[in-house]
């Protein structure tokens, strides 16, 4: 009985550090929003970096393919 105690407590603990992490996490989030002066813009040049970073991975795949050939 003692053995399943100590074992929930611990389980409690591991607990209580996940939330204090997510809410650590959620905070820093927090202030990175708030420091994005257009939101639009930023999510503009942030698809447009995903979309070059595609295309180029495309790009270096046909590269590839056509060095292998």
């Amino acid at each position: 009985m003692q053995a399943s105690i100590l074992e929930q407590t611990k389980q409690l603990k591991d607990g209580q550090q996940k939330l204090l992490d997510s809410a650590e996490k959620s905070s820093e989030l927090q202030d990175k929003v708030d420091k994005i002066k257009n939101p639009k813009n930023y999510l503009y040049v942030s698809m447009r970096n995903m979309f070059d970073k595609w295309q180029n991975d495309i790009l270096m795949d046909k590269k590839k393919q056509e060095d292998n050939k």
